[in-house]
């Protein structure tokens, strides 16, 4: 596609954004409920609970206490998830973010069914995010690059349809959101092919994928503010890989379900 060859022809200009990193719309939605608008700064720590699949299209899953931050300081912010961002347009209808962000890639021992593969290693992703916003839901679009060529080796695009609202008074909303997630044949070939070594090794048969769309998915959100200081945060993202992504001779469950609980001091 011409939008991917000329992203990866400003590649260079990506290392400008080295610090930098996007997020989405349900996630700028989340700050927004939470800042304190008397300062120009902004700091939430807390400690949560996710269940996720241990890979994606893994029939097994995973379950772990995290530890949460979440900080804000004019135009730049940053949290283990996001990374670090930078905020170069934010008007009523339009916002557009700078950023990179950590791919931790993926181990074939954190699961019996990669056993055989190669090992993706980690890499940092420099993105950019532009979103419409309007009083009542907002359409974004991030892409992301990995800069090195040391992990997943390709790009993606994803694009939500995101909406916030409060159900009991200004102290409980929801945020509901729906995404795709468009990849290249790299990446794709990556994280659900197989070639012939790993034919060789793992006994899988050899799966060669197309650049095209890895998966739709669905998210809920909802934030409960006890106090002024404290909230509690549920997530629930539902994934299904789809077309030939989902015929992956590793992709032992197409429908992916993640949750996580969190409860949040705000500073």
């Amino acid at each position: 596609m011409f939008l991917f060859s000329l992203i990866k022809n400003l590649k260079t200009a990506f290392i400008l954004f080295f610090l930098m990193i996007s997020s989405l719309s349900a996630e700028d939605i989340k700050e927004n409920v939470t800042l304190n608008e008397s300062r120009n700064y902004d700091l939430n720590i807390g400690l949560g609970i996710i269940s996720t699949p241990k890979y994606e299209g893994s029939e097994n899953s995973i379950s772990r206490t995290i530890p949460f931050i979440n900080f804000k300081y004019n135009k730049l912010s940053f949290n283990p998830v996001s990374g670090v961002k930078i905020n170069f347009l934010n008007n009523e209808n339009w916002l557009l973010n700078y950023g990179v962000g950590l791919n931790i890639g993926r181990d074939p021992k954190q699961d019996i069914n990669l056993s055989g593969l190669n090992k993706i290693n980690w890499t940092l992703e420099p993105k950019v995010e532009a979103k419409y916003k309007s009083k009542y839901y907002s359409i974004s679009s991030e892409i992301a690059y990995d800069i090195f060529q040391k992990g997943h080796k390709g790009y993606y695009l994803k694009t939500s349809l995101g909406s916030g609202f409060p159900i009991i008074g200004l102290n409980t909303f929801i945020i509901p959101s729906i995404s795709f997630t468009y990849a290249d044949n790299t990446y794709l070939n990556n994280y659900f092919g197989i070639d012939n070594n790993e034919n060789s090794s793992s006994g899988y048969s050899i799966y060669s994928l197309s650049d095209g769309i890895k998966d739709i998915s669905a998210n809920v959100i909802g934030i409960y503010k006890i106090n002024d200081k404290l909230s509690l945060t549920a997530n629930l993202i539902y994934k299904k890989l789809i077309g030939q992504v989902a015929k992956s001779p590793i992709v032992f469950q197409d429908n992916n379900i993640t949750t996580i609980l969190t409860l949040n001091y705000n500073y």
